[in-house]
């Protein structure tokens, strides 16, 4: 996984709303990168309307999901909100059932 700026990832729609476009392998391996990512992401991102865009994630196992989790909740817990597009059903999946 490419090591990316939050602002690199982030495409501004209109006003609050915000596409985040990720790509790569959200697992376990990549597990500092990606935390370091959301981190970064989560507090450039506060208080948006965000679309997480999967479209190019090649691959998501639990630590991923977890992760991708946490930067929803992050963004929401900050007033914002946060809508999933994009990835192969199996990746939808695994992070709908580590979200609840």
């Amino acid at each position: 996984m490419a090591a990316f700026a939050a602002d690199d990832l982030i495409e501004s729609t209109s006003g609050k709303a915000h596409r985040l476009r990720l790509s790569g392998e959200w697992t376990a391996m990549h597990a500092g990168d990606l935390e370091a990512l959301v981190d970064r992401t989560a507090a450039t991102l506060a208080g948006r309307h965000v679309t997480l865009d999967l479209g190019e994630v090649t691959r998501v196992d639990t630590v991923g999901a977890h992760l991708l989790d946490r930067l929803r909740r992050e963004i929401a817990g900050n007033g914002g909100k946060t809508a999933i597009e994009g990835g192969r059903p199996e990746q939808r999946i695994l992070i709908d059932a580590i979200s609840h």
